[in-house]
């Protein structure tokens, strides 16, 4: 990711709509999801960024940060957050069965190689472990936002559904996300991409207060309804594995 996207990320993650509800989401889940939630679990989150999912993750554990770039690194020093070390998520050097859960939240995109990424993370967790990750859905909606972030896919569910069971994983929960605000987003994407000047760029679209909190009602909204129900699609996929007792 470029240098000065990290910057951006800092200064939106905060209260921009998308990251404030995709947090809610996350956060829903994990009290769902991963029964065992004191101070003595373990976490670990692939490609922590600048920090922000620290925020949520450390209600459920200890957390630990790993990312491939060391400008994130010093984004999470400036948020307070130490427990971070440079590593490549394709070539973890983490012994076998370390950790409880661990979360991937739009990185596996990120990789040339996901599937082996997927691998190391099944080798790192304890025997019933859960593994979490979000990722961007539909090739079709590939844009200069995917190559500004240095994307190399986008998903459908079918693909990575495949991917973790070959890993040895039980998925648990799969479903599409950001289902409510997929259509206008769909058309944001393809308005842009006929205008586009062909320069890669992320498409943060600052809004007025009013529908900026609106969205993140929607959200807020969605989070509790992924509780008991699946999406049959959106804008991101979601996914919870566990790995064999």
């Amino acid at each position: 990711m470029k240098i000065d996207e990290y910057q951006k990320m800092y200064d939106l993650e905060t209260h921009y709509w998308w990251h404030q509800g995709r947090r809610k989401i996350i956060e829903v889940l994990l009290k769902k999801y991963l029964t065992k939630t004191n101070s003595n679990v373990e976490i670990l989150d692939l490609g922590c960024g600048t920090g922000i999912n620290f925020e949520i993750l450390r209600k459920f554990g200890k957390v630990e940060g790993i990312d491939y770039s060391p400008e994130a690194l010093k984004f999470c020093q400036r948020r307070g957050i130490t427990e971070v070390r440079q590593g490549d998520v394709e070539n973890l050097t983490i012994p076998d069965n370390s950790y409880d859960a661990v979360t991937a939240f739009d990185i596996l995109e990120h990789l040339k190689h996901d599937e082996k990424a997927i691998e190391n993370v099944y080798r790192i967790l304890k025997p019933g472990g859960v593994f979490f990750l979000l990722s961007p859905a539909y090739q079709f909606l590939w844009s200069r936002h995917d190559e500004a972030l240095h994307h190399y896919r986008r998903y459908v569910l079918s693909d990575m559904h495949r991917k973790l069971n070959t890993a040895g994983f039980e998925t648990i929960k799969r479903s599409y996300c950001i289902f409510f605000l997929f259509l206008p987003i769909v058309f944001y994407r393809l308005i842009t991409s006929l205008w586009s000047d062909g320069q890669p760029k992320t498409s943060y679209v600052l809004l007025p207060g009013w529908l900026n909190g609106f969205f993140v009602l929607l959200l807020r909204l969605e989070a509790y309804v992924l509780k008991y129900f699946n999406f049959p699609f959106g804008v991101s996929i979601l996914c919870i594995a566990k790995k064999h007792d």
